[in-house]
């Protein structure tokens, strides 16, 4: 693995014990941990900026109740998105659901940024 697989991998792990919920890079696990009750989905890079001090890269990052999107679910990622802003210092987030494959999960995004 890259370092930049390496440094995701780490934020991932980050993520998940400041937030408190597990965290995967991988899409394939997403309907396994939502169904344990919830997750964290760390995407693919939207963006990469090389600066002096070393490569920036912005990175979605989705918290993922499971499905349906009913109260319940909106209460768990209600619950878990003031810490996962914290962690991704971030100010702002999207109530978006998210596909993976053919199955669609309530999630909230936000986009964090990570200074390699």
């Amino acid at each position: 693995m890259g370092v930049y697989g390496a440094a995701l991998d780490q934020f991932a792990a980050d993520l998940a014990a400041a937030v408190g919920a597990p965290a995967t890079r991988d899409p394939s696990a997403v309907a396994g941990l939502t169904a344990a009750g919830g997750c964290i989905f760390v995407g693919f890079p939207t963006h990469m900026q090389r600066l002096l001090t070393g490569p920036n890269l912005d990175v979605p990052v989705h918290l993922v109740a499971p499905a349906p999107g009913d109260a319940r679910a909106a209460d768990w990622l209600l619950d878990h998105l003031d810490a996962l802003m914290d962690a991704c210092a971030v100010g702002a987030s999207t109530n978006r659901p998210l596909d993976v494959g053919d199955l669609t999960y309530p999630a909230v995004t936000v986009t964090a940024r990570i200074a390699l």
